[in-house]
Formats: C-alpha cells, sequence, structure tokens
C-alpha cells in the first residue's frame, strides 16, 4: 500500500519514479580496467592514492579493504586529515588517500556505482584480498516511500513559459522541500541566506558589516541535522552526501570589507524529455552572469530534481560552506544532492568569461549550464572559438524514431527535436489497406504543454487506396499529471478531435500501453447525410511490449481499426 501511494505520488508530479542515474554501463574501469593489480607494493608501505572520477555520468561510492584510509586532500587541495572509508566521489571531483599495505595480504580499493549496477577494483599489495566493504544496492522503492512523506513538490519546469522572466527566489518557495509550520516563505534553513532574489548578481555591498561576526555574511552552518528540522523527517537517505568531514587546514574566510554578491541557482530538470536547466531557463534562453573583480561571489545551489548534479566552476577554486565555517574547504566541483541546497563563494580574481556546469556530461549537453563573465575585454587567443558555438552546443537537434513491424499494421515513428521546436512524422498502414500518416511541427510552451500544426492523410474509403484525403491539423498536446498525453486538435473541416494516451512499465522490461481517440463531424463544412446532426469516429488501441534489447521488443497489440496482431519493435 506504501509503495503503491509513493508510485501514484510521483506520477501525480509527472515523474515516474526516484531517478538515480541517467545510463546504465555494462561496465566501470579504474584505470582502463575492470580490476586492476599492483602487486609491487611492499607490506607495511605507505600509499597515496589520487582519486579521479573521470566517468561521464556515474558518481561512484568508494571503500576500501584493511586498515581505514586517512583522506589528506580534495580536488587537489589538502585538507584536515582525516580517518574516512566509504566516501562518494561525484564526477569531477578529485580525493587522495593514504593508505597502508596490509602485513599480509592484498587490500582493495572499489568503486561501486552509485545506482549498484556495477564495480570497479584496484589490489595493492600480494597475498589473500582484505576485502572492501559490500555497499548495498540503493532501495528505490523506500527512497520513493520516504519521498512522498515529505512535505515537497516535485516536479519544477525545466523550461519556462517566459525564460525572459527570472525569478528564482519564487520557485524556490513553490518548489521542493515546504517547511512545515513556516509562515513566511523568506525564511530558510540555518546557514542558508538567501537575499538574492535574481540570476544576476545583486549589488549588495557589505563593506561595512564584520564577516568574521555576521551571521549572514559568514553563513552560519546548520545547527542541527538536516533529518531533526521541521519536515524533514525523512531525509535520512540523503544524510550521508554533505561535506562536512572536509575542513581546510588554512582558514578560507574573505577579507571582512570585501563586498559580497548573492545569487540563487535553482537546479532543474525534465527526465521524460531530458533537458536540464538553472531556475527552468536552459543556457542557450538566458544571458550570462555577471560578476566584478575584487569582489565575493556567493552561490546558492538549491537542487529541485531526483538527481545529483556536480557543478564545477572552469578556473577557480571556491569555499563550499559547510560545518567548519572559516575553515570551510576550497573545490572546484561540488555536489549538490536531490531536493538539498550547497553554497559556494569564491572571490573575484580573474577575467574573462568561464564555464559553470553540471559534470555529468549529458546534463551539461541537455542545458544545465551557464557563463560567468567578468565582462571584460575578450581575450584574442579565444577569437576561434565563440562562446555561440558552445551555447549553440547545448540546443541541438536530436532525432531518434521507432517502428513496429505486426502481422496486423506496420507503425513508424520519426522525431527530431531540440529544447523548443519539434518535429513529427507518424504512418499507420494496415493489412486491410488502412492507412494514415501525419506530418506536424510542433512549439513547447513549457515542459507540459505545447501548441503544434500540421497535414494528415488517409484514405476516405475502408480497404481501399483509390482515395485519399489531406487536411490541415493544428490544436495543442498536454502531459498531464499521473502521466498521460492528451492531444487537442481542429482541423480545416472544422472537425474537433481529443486523443489520449498513456504507456506503463509494470515490471523491469514489460510495458502496457493504450490509446483513445474520439473525433465529431457536425457538419459545418461537410453536409451530412438526411436525420444525421452528427458524425462520430472513434479510434483505440491497447497492447504489451517485452524489451529484448536496447533497440528490439517483442509487441501484441489490438486495434479497432486493423484487429489484433503481435510482431517486432524497433527503435533507432
Amino acid at each position: 500500500r506504501g509503495a503503491l501511494a509513493a508510485q501514484l505520488n510521483f506520477w501525480r508530479q509527472r515523474m515516474e519514479s526516484a531517478d538515480i542515474a541517467d545510463i546504465y554501463y555494462p561496465a566501470f574501469l579504474v584505470n582502463g580496467e575492470q580490476i586492476q593489480e599492483y602487486p609491487n607494493f611492499k607490506p607495511g608501505e605507505k600509499v597515496r592514492l589520487r582519486i579521479i572520477n573521470g566517468a561521464a555520468s556515474t558518481s561512484f561510492w568508494m571503500t576500501f579493504g584493511g586498515e581505514e584510509p586517512t583522506l589528506v586532500a580534495a580536488d587537489g587541495l589538502n585538507v584536515e586529515p582525516v580517518k574516512r572509508n566509504k566516501t562518494f566521489i561525484a564526477i569531477a571531483e578529485t580525493y587522495d588517500f593514504i593508505v597502508s599495505i596490509p602485513e599480509s595480504g592484498k587490500m582493495e580499493f572499489r568503486a561501486t556505482a552509485q545506482d549498484g549496477s556495477g564495480t570497479a577494483s584496484a589490489f595493492l599489495g600480494q597475498g589473500e584480498v582484505l576485502a572492501a566493504e559490500d555497499v548495498p544496492r540503493p532501495d528505490k522503492i523506500g527512497m520513493m516511500m520516504q519521498m512522498a512523506k515529505m512535505d515537497m513538490r516535485m516536479g519544477a519546469p525545466a523550461l519556462k513559459f517566459n525564460p525572459k522572466k527570472d525569478d528564482p527566489q519564487k520557485m524556490m518557495e513553490n518548489w521542493g522541500m515546504q517547511m512545515k509550520g513556516d509562515k513566511n516563505p523568506d525564511n530558510d534553513m540555518p546557514g542558508m541566506n538567501m537575499a538574492g532574489n535574481k540570476e544576476e548578481v545583486s549589488q549588495m555591498d557589505h563593506s561595512s558589516m564584520d564577516m568574521s561576526d555576521d551571521k549572514n555574511s559568514k553563513m552560519d552552518p546548520p545547527s542541527a541535522p538536516m533529518a531533526e528540522m521541521p519536515g524533514m523527517e525523512n531525509m535520512d537517505m540523503f544524510s550521508e552526501f554533505n561535506y562536512n568531514y572536509l575542513k581546510s587546514p588554512e582558514k578560507t574566510v574573505y577579507g571582512k570589507d570585501v563586498p559580497v554578491n548573492e545569487i540563487l541557482l535553482n537546479l532543474t530538470g525534465n527526465m521524460n524529455r531530458y533537458i536540464w536547466s538553472m531556475n527552468g531557463i536552459p543556457l542557450s534562453e538566458t544571458d550570462k552572469i555577471k560578476i566584478k573583480e575584487r569582489q565575493i561571489t556567493r552561490i546558492t545551489l538549491n537542487n529541485l530534481t531526483m538527481m545529483h548534479h556536480p557543478m564545477h566552476l572552469h578556473g577557480h577554486f571556491f569555499r563550499v560552506i559547510n560545518e567548519s565555517g572559516d575553515y570551510s574547504p576550497l573545490k572546484h566541483t561540488v555536489n549538490v544532492p536531490p531536493m538539498q541546497k550547497v553554497t559556494i563563494e569564491f572571490y573575484g580574481n580573474e577575467y574573462g568569461d568561464w564555464f559553470f556546469h553540471c559534470h555529468i556530461l549529458y546534463h551539461m549537453m541537455g542545458g544545465m549550464a551557464r557563463v560567468v563573465s567578468y565582462d571584460t575585454p575578450e581575450d584574442p587567443r579565444m577569437k576561434p572559438f565563440p562562446i555561440s558555438k558552445l551555447i549553440h552546443e547545448t540546443n541541438r537537434f536530436y532525432s531518434w524514431g521507432m517502428a513496429d513491424v505486426a502481422s496486423h499494421n506496420t507503425t513508424v515513428n520519426l522525431t527530431t527535436s531540440n529544447i523548443r521546436n519539434q518535429f513529427n512524422l507518424s504512418m499507420e498502414y494496415g493489412w486491410n489497406q488502412n492507412l494514415e500518416a501525419e506530418f506536424s511541427y510542433e512549439y513547447y510552451l513549457y515542459d507540459y504543454l505545447r501548441v503544434f500544426g500540421g497535414i494528415n492523410v488517409e484514405n476516405t474509403t475502408r480497404n481501399s487506396l483509390d482515395d485519399m484525403k489531406t487536411i490541415a491539423v493544428a490544436g495543442i498536446r498536454w502531459f498531464t499529471p499521473y502521466m498521460f498525453n492528451v492531444d487537442l486538435r481542429i482541423d480545416n473541416e472544422l472537425r474537433p478531435r481529443i486523443g489520449i494516451g498513456r504507456s506503463l512499465m509494470i515490471f523491469p522490461k514489460l510495458s502496457i500501453f493504450g490509446y483513445y481517440e474520439y473525433q465529431i463531424d457536425a457538419g459545418l463544412v461537410n453536409g451530412l447525410e438526411a436525420g444525421q446532426n452528427y458524425k462520430e469516429e472513434i479510434v483505440w488501441s491497447a497492447g504489451a511490449q517485452y524489451m529484448l534489447s536496447k533497440n528490439f521488443s517483442l509487441m501484441t497489440s489490438y486495434d479497432n481499426r486493423f484487429g489484433a496482431g503481435g510482431g517486432l519493435s524497433v527503435m533507432f
């Protein structure tokens, strides 16, 4: 009952499930191999391991066999040494550990993919294996049940209706964690000062404030664990994802006379269309983030998605504000867990334009990026590499298709799309010579609503292709709560039509689908037969599909125009 209620809650918010990883990979590698052996180390020898996550879209849990290792550096910079075994490493992060080679046997270093889909190991020393700790696969159903109990609103738009109107503060208030009993939407969690309400830098001169004492400037660390805060009782699943174990050996706090500029970036995404953005605006639809030299830029990253986002700023190290306060660590990449906030800040001591992006390759290419600009003259060396080319890369057209070849009919669907624009071509041909084809262009107003227009061709006489009819169509398509696709249209003969469809995966490889369509002709253009007030047409179909591989599936369906049958479905 709890699992079903949780799933219904996700569907209501147009989400399939708790997403952990994007892409399934058949293997994970350490220095090019699934298993690496380093037998030359001697018993008792201390070895410094530098572990760099160079994956495109996989974060890992790192565990060690034998004596507990000592973490000594993060992203290439020293931290206060701390004994730590199980550690999360996001994409593009780097950690250095000091490990001791066992007196007898060899120790294992293991990297376990975050979603539990695989591991890679390196063995140091010789003899019997001292195995690393096993990391259990995440309980996705349990995660969904915990999330359903939380007071949160998921599904923040990755594509806003009006990208020119940027109000990240309002987005943060409307989506994500809703703090119980908090009647003031401006109040936030301790340590999360949200003074800025625009993506552009707010010019807040803090030169008269003592940053060593002022809570707003110092970014006071949270005074209680997140799970103890109101409305956060079920956040245990995220409790391991923080940086409180990192402490700089030296103070990293900036001078008290340095002015501070604040920026709020909500991390937003749409897993159905795979659009990623910040504040509901992808890179191709926004301006640069303007910052100034000799000022502190403080960015609060508020993750409104179900996935982790390792955010990387080129050309800078920034402070990751944690419980270490003035000794907060310096990093170049920071992981932002689902439905959580992380605050970073850096001193403006560079010039030119710098890329700030999610280091999950597919999220970056989907639009979750910004250009941070000092608004200084362009470096002449960069002229052959215009920034427009980089921005264009995040709004490319992608094409895909699917064909069902069955005993009762053949269906082909082709699509090419970028962030806002999509072209569709579909064709159905039955054994009884019933044919229908449609070409349409649609424009996404926001994530779930688009307008479209096109032409439709079909035979007017059943069981004959001698008489074909072409009509123009226009309407809207809406992706509803509970994940139904609705098509509302009217054609040039003023015949309205509604269509509704849904597919549902009921087992890991088995899904079912259904579609219903109703059209009515009131005779506004075409005359009706004597005694008729209207003429209606109903089309419906239902079926199932079993996935054999990434590109091939077995399918069976019934269509009231073509009857029942089965065959092969091909995705390309």
